[in-house]
């Protein structure tokens, strides 16, 4: 049964580096476009769509991350979706808290996909990112 969840974007992890401090200060200096965008449905159909279930290798992995890890296939691991929106949907409202009290958000992007949208909405909204 495939449930509809309504939520956004949320880094997942943190590295700091001294080019990493220097792009955040540089971010919170030059606040963008603050215009509020229209809310993404995300569902597990966009999910697929968006080839979100796509993990690492299969000889890449970290064991703490089988919980997450729905099955493998062609040595590509597939990731567990229902557990994603659920652990998304987490995440999303803890972003709205911190936001919301007026918090720091640091967009991180690890991905060479993800680097461009990462800067852009981060540089949008004034928040700072790596």
């Amino acid at each position: 049964m495939e449930t509809e969840q309504q939520v956004s974007a949320v880094p997942d992890k943190v590295e700091t580096t001294e080019e990493n401090q220097t792009n955040a200060t540089e971010t919170a200096s030059t606040a963008g476009d603050l215009t509020p965008r229209e809310p993404v449905e995300i569902n597990l159909r966009t999910l697929l769509q968006a080839g979100v279930h796509f993990g690492h290798q299969t000889a890449r992995w970290n064991p703490a991350m089988s919980d997450y890890i729905y099955g493998s296939r062609n040595g590509i691991h597939i990731l567990n979706l229902p557990k994603t929106l659920t652990c998304w949907e987490e995440a999303r409202k803890k972003v709205v808290q911190i936001a919301g009290q007026g918090g720091s958000i640091l967009f991180v992007g690890t991905k060479k996909q993800a680097q461009d949208v990462i800067v852009e909405e981060a540089r949008r909204c004034g928040a700072y990112y790596v």
